[in-house]
């Protein structure tokens, strides 16, 4: 594992793992670089912004506990928990293909350019058409898990906080797991929001075809203990079922270790679906190893984090950064995190 060579891409770095219920953990570097007078340590206690993690370790282990208390299945229509997807072009989605990105979702759009911040997203995204067919291929959704954060509100009628922590964090003791704002120690992120601005004046990535000068509230400032993810935090308060959540090394290792032991019948989820990288909400990484192959079951956050788990091995590793807290374009998460991954991955398979 370079870690030499990871320091020196991003201001901070915790890299932690569990094998067979031992933990180890490794903080490097400084959680805010800009913005302050002194940098700031990383430490163990560290918080992260979890972007996209938030979908397995809010959504996804929500849906499982709720799968296990028989309140819905995977075969379900999402239409029948979100009335306004009623006879439109997603009446039929399904819950297993919201988990699996084959709902035919466009993969993002800005859901904050409205008029009216207060109707209901669901509504918003039922007036969007599908971007692709149905089960016609793999496309990563941040629309779709914002939906199935909306059915995990409709089902418990609870919102996110109350039902993610009676669902997730409570059962599994994760005592620093929640949304923001987040006060302490908590690792920046980026300055403002000016990854997204440039999406939309570009419409790269994705085509949204707006003008990104009609939207008025634009971050500015470094961001530290609020959520990134601009539909999340501009449209959503900062509580969304695709990104918004904060934690610690510690609680995602819990996380992982429940997982591992199947809790809420978790395996059923890892196994591939229509796509060899994804499974129900998890998706996977294979990494050769000598015993021919390793597979890592997870998921990234785009501020810089990763989660792998190898149920086999009863192991798991984490790796989080504040990757998008630099000057000039931020690293890809994927070349941070496949040198740890790797070897790890040779750790355990000795």
């Amino acid at each position: 594992m370079n870690s030499a060579a990871t320091l020196t891409k991003v201001p901070g770095y915790l890299f932690a793992t569990t094998k067979k219920g031992i933990r180890s953990y490794s903080a490097n570097g400084s959680r805010q670089s800009f913005g302050v007078v002194e940098e700031q340590p990383v430490t163990v206690n560290t918080k992260f912004d979890l972007a996209s993690l938030t979908k397995i370790v809010g959504t996804t282990a929500s849906l499982l506990h709720l799968i296990e208390l028989g309140e819905l299945q995977v075969t379900d229509l999402a239409s029948k928990y979100l009335e306004f997807w009623r006879g439109t072009d997603k009446s039929e989605i399904t819950i297993a293909e919201l988990l699996s990105h084959q709902s035919g979702l466009a993969e993002w759009r800005p859901l904050y350019f409205t008029g009216d911040l207060q109707e209901s997203v669901t509504r918003q995204i039922a007036r969007i058409p599908l971007t692709y067919p149905r089960n016609s291929g793999r496309r990563y959704s941040d629309l779709g898990f914002i939906s199935l954060g909306e059915i995990v509100k409709a089902i418990t009628q609870k919102d996110l906080p109350k039902a993610f922590a009676e669902l997730v964090f409570e059962p599994l003791g994760l005592q620093n797991t929640s949304f923001g704002p987040i006060a302490g120690e908590v690792a920046a992120t980026s300055k403002g929001d000016w990854y997204e601005k440039n999406m939309v004046t570009t419409n790269t990535p994705y085509k949204v075809d707006l003008d990104a000068a009609t939207f008025p509230n634009w971050r500015e400032e470094y961001l530290v203990g609020e959520t990134n993810d601009g539909n999340s935090y501009h449209r959503l308060s900062g509580i969304a079922g695709h990104a918004g959540l904060f934690s610690t090394a510690e609680d995602l290792l819990i996380f992982a270790e429940a997982i591992i032991a199947n809790k809420w019948q978790a395996h059923n989820f890892l196994s591939v679906t229509g796509d060899p990288m994804q499974g129900l909400g998890f998706r996977n990484w294979r990494i050769p190893a000598s015993t021919g192959e390793e597979i890592f079951w997870g998921h990234t956050g785009f501020t810089g984090i990763a989660l792998g788990i190898a149920p086999g091995r009863q192991s798991a590793a984490l790796l989080l950064t504040n990757r998008l807290h630099a000057q000039g374009d931020p690293t890809p998460t994927e070349d941070l995190w496949q040198p740890f991954l790797h070897g790890f991955c040779a750790q355990i398979v000795i």
